[in-house]
């Protein structure tokens, strides 16, 4: 079956295409809600399927049985009328096939998520089955992989009975620690220092520890490879602002001539008067402009364009630029993106995206000008009356 979609297109695109792919659908349990997927109105479900396409002069002609080259092709969702999500499936051409993820989702009145089960296998993969244990006046909750299982996923030990503040967060794989974070508060419960590490083969391979001031902000951050120091980072602020105006990074040069010595990067954040961030200067180590990002707000404070400079002899040369258009009610209309891609020139890539009366959108156009790359995503909902 062959349709034709007419947009008045004018532009020269080379696409590196199916990001949403990686993105926008990949399941994730903190994704349940109706307000979590940025769906309006009373969404009974979806159903999205991606096809490729082809360009010819003004019209983008699309085959339902030509697929994009990278999966999944479809999913379907289904909500309740809560607005909680209670079906998941994805799947790569046919439901059926070994490809398909199918998870049911239950719900407490309260609406806590009880269960998600795997639709194929009937296992239950909720890790929310939690084991509350005191030792030594130190609260202990222990989370386990599955509610017919023992083995853990998640420790977490908190400062005391009566206070939501952690100060050992470990993951656990068959066992073993393989990541943990630990927080230290100061009189008055404020985060002083966090220490985060990562582990493989039983050791320590990868630390950061991170330092806050009286008002939470961090202040310094060391990173750590096989317990050697890699990177110091410092950060300075304006008054109360919980935005950083400066950051300096520190990398050691064990190997230096002259002895241990650091090479000194920083970036300042430029910020308007309604506190959004406009521009970020990176600096060499001479103390010169090196790169420059540069970012552009409406007066509704939506994002406008995003621009990256690279600074090279003197010269300010644009080497990617994103944009947005938004239609008269908000809506985002067309999203560009122009970049270097090994060549001199600026590519560019185009979103283009079509909505119902609710204002969530229905077509989702990526396009190319070689026409070999673009594909569309069609969604068509239900609504609860």
């Amino acid at each position: 079956m062959m349709r034709t979609f007419n947009f008045n297109i004018s532009f020269s695109i080379v696409l590196i295409a199916f990001c949403w792919v990686q993105g926008s659908w990949a399941q994730d349990d903190a994704k349940l809600t109706l307000e979590d997927w940025n769906l309006n109105g009373s969404v009974k479900s979806i159903a999205e399927y991606s096809y490729g396409a082809r360009i010819e002069g003004d019209s983008i002609y699309v085959d339902s049985s030509m697929h994009i080259m990278l999966p999944p092709d479809c999913h379907t969702l289904e909500f309740n009328m809560e607005g909680y999500m209670i079906d998941f499936l994805e799947y790569m051409y046919r439901p059926d096939g070994s490809s398909a993820k199918h998870y049911a989702y239950e719900y407490s009145d309260q609406n806590t998520l009880l269960s998600k089960v795997n639709v194929k296998t009937g296992v239950n993969a909720v890790p929310y089955d939690s084991l509350v244990l005191n030792k030594g006046g130190l609260l202990m909750e222990q989370w386990r992989e599955y509610k017919d299982t023992i083995r853990l996923n998640k420790r977490i030990t908190y400062l005391n009975d009566k206070s939501s503040k952690p100060i050992l967060v470990e993951s656990i794989s068959n066992g073993i620690v393989s990541y943990s974070t630990s927080y230290e508060y100061d009189s008055l419960s404020r985060i002083e220092n966090c220490i985060k590490r990562a582990y493989g083969s039983g050791r320590n391979y990868m630390t950061e520890i991170e330092l806050y001031d009286s008002l939470e902000r961090m202040i310094e951050l060391k990173t750590y490879g096989n317990d050697v120091l890699e990177q110091i980072e410092t950060f300075e602020y304006n008054d109360l602002s919980q935005k950083a105006t400066h950051r300096l990074v520190k990398i050691p040069e064990y190997d230096a001539p002259e002895g241990p010595s650091y090479r000194d990067f920083f970036k300042t954040f430029h910020y308007d008067d309604n506190n959004n961030l406009i521009r970020i200067d990176y600096y060499d180590r001479d103390g010169k402009v090196s790169n420059q990002y540069e970012y552009v707000f409406d007066s509704n404070n939506r994002m406008l364009y995003e621009r990256y400079y690279d600074l090279w002899e003197y010269t300010r040369e644009l080497d990617e630029e994103l944009s947005w258009e938004y239609s008269i009610d908000g809506l985002l209309k067309t999203h560009i993106h122009r970049y270097k891609f090994l060549s001199p020139t600026l590519h560019e890539t185009k979103d283009m995206y079509t909505y119902d009366v609710h204002g969530n959108w229905l077509t989702k156009t990526v396009i190319s000008s070689d026409g070999r790359n673009s594909y569309i995503i069609i969604r068509t909902y239900t609504y609860y009356n």
